[in-house]
C-alpha cells in the first residue's frame, strides 16, 4: 500500500498514520464503522479538498481551495470528498458547486463554517445553480460566528433550479433572525432527508430551517430534526413526513402557502410540539401546521402544546385525518385542535371549504386546560371568504374549555357534522342553525341510523350497545 493511500485511508477512519501502522506491527485489527467504510470508498472515487490546499484545522480561510476541487472534481467526474475538519469560508467568496457531489466523513466531523463578520445580503455560504443529479451528504454547514443584516434574506445553502438532487444526513447550525438554513428555489425531483436543523434563539422574524419557492417541482422533506425553527413552503407535489419539529416562534411548525401554484401536497406522521412565543412579525400565533394549500392530505400527525393551534386549514378540499392535536392554545387566544378559517390575503380568498376532517383527536388533558375548542371555524375574515361543505365526523374532541365544536361569524349552509363525539359537560350545547345535521348535530354522536344526544362518554358507549342489538350485529 502506498504512503498516499494509507493517508487516505487514515483520515477516512479518523486515526493516524502512525497509530495505523502501529496496530498493523502489533497485529491488531483496526475497528472501522459504515460511515467510515462509505468514506473510505469515497477516498478511492473522489477529489480530497486537502490535496487542494484546504485547511482542516479552520485556522486559513479554505474557499479557494475548496472551489478549485470542486472544479477538479466536476471535470474528472469525481465526488469532492472533506476529510473530518472544520473548514473555515469568507463571506466575500463563498463557495459555488459546479456539479460535482460533496461528501463528508460525519456532519459532526466535516464542517463548513462561516468566518466571524456581517455577512452581505442576499446571499448565501453554498450555491449550487442549474446543476442536476448530484447529493450533498455527511457535511455540517455552520454560521454561528455570522451577524446578517436586518430585514434581508441569507442562506446556509441555495438550491437554485436544480434537478435530481438530494441533501442527506447534514448538519445546518447557526441558524438565527433573517437566516435560513436551506433554500429551494425552481428544479424538480429533490430531497431533504435526515437532517438536523437548530436555532438556538428562535426568533418572531423571519427564519427557517427550510424554505421552498413557487415552482420548485415535487420533492420530499422527511425525517429532518429542526429544533428552534420550522419548516416553509409555497411549492407543490411535495411530501412532508416523519419530521420532528419544536419549539419554533417564526410561523408554523410546517407552512404550506398561500401563494399560487401551492397545492396538492401531502403531510404525514410529523411532529410538531412547543411552538412559542407572542404574534410573530405577521401577527401569526406558532401553529403546528397552518395549511393554505389546496387538494392537500394531512395524515397522521401530532400537534402539541402549541401556542396557537394544533392544525390550521385554509385550503379546499383538503383531507384532514388521524392526527393528534392536543393542549394547544398556550397563548389563552380563542383557538382549537383544528382551525378552519375563511380568509383574504393579499384580496385572494382562501377557504376551507369541502374538505373532510375526520377521526382525529381534538383534546386536552391538562391540569388547567388551554384548548378552546376541538375544532372551529372562521369564516369571512377581512372579507368574503365563507367556509361551506366541510365534513366533520368521528372526531373525539374532549376537555376543551369552551366547546367541542364552534362556528364563527354566523356562517350558514357550512358544514356537515356526523358522529363526532365531544362531550364537556352533562348536556350538550344545541346545533347552531343555519348547518346542515343528516346524521348528526355537531356535538351529537351518531351511530348506524340514528342521531342522539348524549351526556357522557357511558351513555354513548351504553346507547351503541343498544343499536348494534336491534341490527342484528352483537348477541343479545
Amino acid at each position: 500500500m502506498s504512503n498516499a493511500t494509507i493517508t487516505q485511508l487514515t483520515q477516512a477512519i479518523g486515526i493516524t498514520g502512525a497509530e495505523y501502522m502501529e496496530a498493523v506491527q502489533a497485529g491488531s485489527s483496526v475497528r472501522v464503522t459504515a460511515s467510515q467504510i462509505a468514506a473510505l470508498g469515497a477516498t478511492f472515487t473522489s477529489s480530497n479538498v486537502i490535496n487542494f490546499g484546504a485547511d482542516p484545522s479552520g485556522v486559513s480561510d479554505s474557499t479557494a481551495a475548496i472551489n478549485a476541487a470542486d472544479v477538479a472534481a466536476t471535470a474528472a467526474g469525481q465526488i469532492l470528498y472533506f476529510p473530518p475538519g472544520i473548514y473555515s469560508i469568507n463571506q466575500g467568496t463563498r463557495l459555488t458547486m459546479h456539479g460535482a457531489s460533496w461528501l463528508g466523513a460525519d456532519r459532526n466531523q466535516s464542517i463548513l463554517k462561516s468566518a466571524a463578520g456581517v455577512y452581505p445580503a442576499p446571499t448565501q455560504m453554498v450555491t449550487c445553480s442549474g446543476k442536476s443529479n448530484l447529493t450533498i451528504s455527511r457535511l455540517g454547514f455552520d454560521m454561528s460566528l455570522v451577524t446578517f443584516p436586518a430585514a434581508t434574506t441569507c442562506r446556509h445553502l441555495l438550491m437554485f433550479n436544480c434537478t435530481n438532487w438530494e441533501v442527506f444526513d447534514c448538519a445546518f447550525t447557526g441558524i438565527q433572525t433573517y437566516n435560513i438554513g436551506i433554500y429551494p428555489n425552481g428544479g424538480d425531483l429533490w430531497s431533504i432527508k435526515d437532517c438536523y436543523f437548530i436555532q438556538a434563539v428562535p426568533s418572531a422574524n423571519q427564519s427557517q430551517a427550510i424554505n421552498v419557492q413557487q415552482n420548485s417541482g415535487r420533492h420530499q422533506i422527511c425525517r429532518n430534526i429542526c429544533i428552534g425553527t420550522g419548516i416553509f413552503s409555497n411549492g407543490a407535489n411535495g411530501l412532508y413526513a416523519e419530521n420532528l419539529i419544536s419549539g419554533w416562534q417564526f410561523g408554523g411548525g410546517i407552512v404550506l402557502g398561500p401563494l399560487a401554484g401551492c397545492t396538492s401536497n401531502r403531510v404525514i406522521g410529523n411532529y410538531c410540539v412547543g411552538g412559542l412565543g407572542n404574534p410573530d412579525v405577521n401577527n401569526t400565533y406558532s401553529h403546528g401546521i397552518e395549511c393554505w394549500s389546496p387538494n392537500t392530505q394531512i395524515i397522521g400527525n401530532y400537534c402539541a402544546n402549541n401556542m396557537g393551534a394544533g392544525i390550521t386549514i385554509g385550503g379546499t378540499n383538503c383531507v384532514v385525518v388521524g392526527n393528534e392535536c392536543l393542549n394547544n392554545c398556550q397563548s389563552g387566544q380563542s383557538l382549537g385542535g383544528i382551525i378552519g378559517y375563511g380568509t383574504l390575503i393579499s384580496a385572494v380568498a382562501y377557504s376551507a371549504s369541502n374538505s373532510v376532517i375526520t377521526n382525529n383527536q381534538l383534546s386536552d388533558n391538562q391540569g388547567v386546560p388551554t384548548q378552546k375548542y376541538g375544532y372551529k371555524e372562521y369564516p369571512n375574515i377581512g372579507g368574503a371568504a365563507p367556509i361551506t361543505g366541510v365534513l366533520v365526523a368521528n372526531n373525539v374532541a374532549l376537555g376543551n374549555t369552551i366547546s367541542p365544536y364552534g362556528y364563527g361569524g354566523g356562517a350558514t349552509g357550512g358544514s356537515y357534522f356526523s358522529g363526532s363525539l365531544g362531550i364537556n359537560g352533562a348536556t350538550p350545547p344545541a346545533q347552531p342553525t343555519g348547518y346542515g345535521t343528516p346524521t348528526g348535530g355537531a356535538h351529537q354522536a351518531s351511530f348506524a341510523a340514528g342521531s342522539i344526544t348524549l351526556p357522557n362518554l357511558a351513555a354513548a358507549v351504553a346507547q351503541l350497545i343498544i343499536e348494534l342489538k336491534s341490527y342484528g350485529l352483537l348477541a343479545t
